[in-house]
């Protein structure tokens, strides 16, 4: 057997070149573009006070893209047991109704003293796939079962049985 080290080494060294010159600016310059894009989504903006599922106030410091990297259908069979628990790309579509899984999500900080100044605790990823967000009201809180399902049939859709 060939002792091909150096060999292994250089390929190495290239690889890491390739990803530090070209691979991390993209996907620096995708996660721009992208957080410009949820940023225009979102119906808050950073400075925003919004009341959270506790009742208590947090203030916004930054607006994110959040995305639920669903697929669009791999035809009629799939193995059931490798996805289980892959049923959130359903909501995404079921948001923003577009052919991409991206959405929102902000973070921020806890407000103390009556909501009048800010904390040192944060709160993250309130995005509204988990989320019921009021709009008008700048209300937050975590959606129930029925509010995550919201087709009845969507667990069970079984045929009529003849």
């Amino acid at each position: 057997m060939a002792d091909n080290t150096k060999e292994i080494q250089e390929a190495r060294a290239k690889l890491k070149q390739l990803i530090l010159d070209e691979v991390k600016p993209m996907r620096k310059k995708l996660d721009d573009l992208l957080n410009k894009e949820a940023e225009r989504l979102c119906p808050f903006a950073v400075g925003d006070i919004i009341i959270l599922d506790n009742g208590k106030k947090g203030i916004i410091k930054e607006i994110n893209y959040y995305s639920l990297n669903y697929d669009f259908g791999e035809g009629e069979e799939f193995d059931f047991i490798e996805r289980f628990d892959d049923i959130e790309y359903i909501y995404a579509y079921m948001l923003d109704d577009k052919k991409f899984s991206i959405t929102w999500s902000v973070s921020g900080l806890r407000m103390i003293n009556n909501g009048t100044e800010e904390g040192k605790v944060p709160f993250r990823a309130i995005s509204p796939d988990k989320y019921e967000i009021d709009i008008s009201n700048k209300i937050v809180k975590r959606k129930t079962l029925n509010g995550l399902v919201a087709d009845e049939d969507f667990l069970t859709n079984f045929g009529t049985i003849e």
